[in-house]
């Protein structure tokens, strides 16, 4: 994923790291990354942000046919993360998501498909 002259990579087995484009050309170490590692098939990243302002990055992770996760990073700073489905699991919480789900971000909400259904992630009331 591209946003703002960073490039976001989420490799198996591996932390969710940025990587800085300058001139065409990737820096040779990573810029940022999460503290978490992701498994097979790793980090399926999209962005949402206010123009270039409050960047989030958002993760899928998927973990077999265990549950998955959906995880909120502050964009610039991979090692913040705002939020993640499983701090109030009962709530929040998937099913196995599907293999390379996208986190698809319309409207102020997040969706994420997983094998068994579609949830939407949104401010609550």
């Amino acid at each position: 994923v591209y946003f703002n002259g960073t490039v976001y990579f989420g490799p198996i087995a591996d932390t969710v790291q940025a990587f800085r484009l300058t001139n065409g050309l990737l820096s040779t170490s990573a810029t940022s990354r999460t503290a978490a590692s992701y498994a097979y098939p790793g980090g399926s990243l999209t962005i949402s942000a206010n123009g270039t302002a409050n960047a989030i990055l958002w993760a899928t992770e998927k973990r077999g046919a265990s549950p998955g996760a959906l995880h909120a990073y502050k964009a610039p700073n991979l090692q913040v993360e705002l939020d993640n489905s499983d701090q109030a699991w009962t709530r929040d919480a998937l099913d196995a998501v599907a293999k390379f789900t996208v986190p698809l971000v319309v409207n102020g909400k997040v969706f994420v498909l997983s094998e068994g259904r579609l949830t939407a992630f949104g401010l609550l009331p």
